[in-house]
């Protein structure tokens, strides 16, 4: 598994810290002990922690398109991401990870198409800068976790809850709280107990 952390807010100065990009690192590391990285891009900060598992010299994370109007977060395995590699003819090179067939199946087909043709267990981020358009998708079984955070100036995605609440110092809403206690603990995946923090179902887009 990997660490993603993505965050887009007109309040960059005041909001993103050095402080609060090692704090991430920190909290995500057991989830991407291989490789640690991150970089800002206009109004966002895209942090990643990688655990390698499909060619680990290839693939680095954050990863951006060589006009350097796209870019993605992607954590997980795509089973099915040689079969696509052959049949699109998308990477000429001899060695490539899932994540180099992921970004370029995107490029090619757009977000939503390109997630329509995966096979594997998956939560991605894309930012699309010349469009300034969010896109962010988890698998149909909901094996890897994304978790958002939303407020009038900021949208983040996070693997986890922990990372969004720390950097944005969020609060319990004791309205959810009292709501989970009704539904003895079966709450929806979609629903936090912190202040606007929600998650992504299973498959949806």
């Amino acid at each position: 598994m990997c660490g993603i952390f993505f965050v887009k807010t007109s309040s960059r100065g005041n909001l993103i810290t050095k402080e609060k990009i090692e704090n991430i690192f920190e909290i995500h590391k057991e989830r991407g002990p291989d490789e640690k990285k991150y970089f800002f891009i206009d109004d966002c900060l895209m942090l990643h922690t990688r655990l390698a598992i499909t060619n680990p010299r290839q693939g680095h994370q954050p990863m951006r398109s060589s006009s350097e109007n796209l870019f993605m977060l992607f954590n997980g395995e795509i089973y099915n991401y040689k079969d696509l590699a052959k049949q699109y003819n998308l990477i000429k090179d001899d060695e490539y990870s899932d994540t180099d067939v992921l970004f370029k199946l995107i490029e090619e087909f757009g977000f939503i198409n390109a997630i329509k043709k995966l096979r594997g267990m998956f939560a991605i981020v894309y930012y699309d800068l010349e469009n300034r358009k969010i896109f962010a998708a988890r698998d149909h079984f909901g094996h890897k976790p994304l978790y958002f955070y939303k407020s009038k100036n900021t949208i983040s995605f996070s693997s986890t809850v922990k990372g969004l609440i720390s950097f944005f110092d969020i609060g319990l809403d004791y309205s959810k709280i009292l709501h989970l206690i009704s539904k003895q603990g079966k709450t929806c995946p979609s629903e936090t107990i912190f202040n606007s923090v929600g998650g992504l179902r299973a498959g949806e887009i």
